[in-house]
């Protein structure tokens, strides 16, 4: 009672153009993350397979590229849509850690100015998870990135289906309000 909780939050960026970023500066993964981290009580950021892909060998985690009809994809998509920097067309799937909130409504050591040992007791209204707040302000931030003409989201960046909290094992867990209604007219 009165502690908080960390969480991940998934994001899957559809129809996203080929070519976005750069191979050495700009990279594309680069510029997510940055934007993605930049938000507070980020702790992590990771793209595709991300951290998991460290345990497989180059022969498991390439992504083949094939002809699907009258387009060209990968067969899986282990880099989560950007290759050397740059978009390849194919789903861009990220995924951001949050640590627990510091403000809990417990007693915890701390020091004062002066170094004296002491405790901190909270007050007030605190968030136990900062992870539903997060997904409204995360779409927003996709938001300004995109084409400024009003209605017209050719990038990818808005969801299809409404957003979820997801479990560890990708279950949805609790469908979140539409993030649209909370923006400034014209937005």
């Amino acid at each position: 009672m009165g502690d908080s909780v960390g969480g991940v939050i998934e994001c899957r960026c559809r129809n996203v153009p080929v070519g976005l970023g750069e191979p050495v500066f700009d990279r594309l993964e680069a510029d997510l993350a940055k934007a993605m981290l930049s938000l507070p009580a980020t702790k992590g950021f990771e793209i595709g397979s991300g951290f998991a892909g460290t345990l497989l060998k180059g022969s498991q985690h390439n992504d083949v590229f094939l002809r699907e009809a009258s387009r060209i994809r990968t067969a899986t998509n282990n880099s989560g849509g950007v290759q050397g920097g740059i978009s390849n067309g194919e789903e861009i799937v990220f995924r951001v850690a949050f640590k627990p909130t510091a403000t809990i409504l417990q007693s915890q050591k701390t020091v004062d100015v002066s170094g004296a040992e002491t405790e901190l007791l909270a007050r007030g209204r605190h968030d136990p998870c900062v992870v539903p707040r997060a997904v409204v302000t995360y779409e927003i931030e996709g938001l300004e990135t995109d084409d400024e003409e009003e209605g017209d989201d050719d990038t990818g960046l808005l969801p299809e289906e409404p957003f979820f909290i997801r479990d560890r094992s990708g279950r949805r867990e609790k469908e979140l309000p539409d993030f649209r209604e909370y923006l400034p007219p014209g937005n």
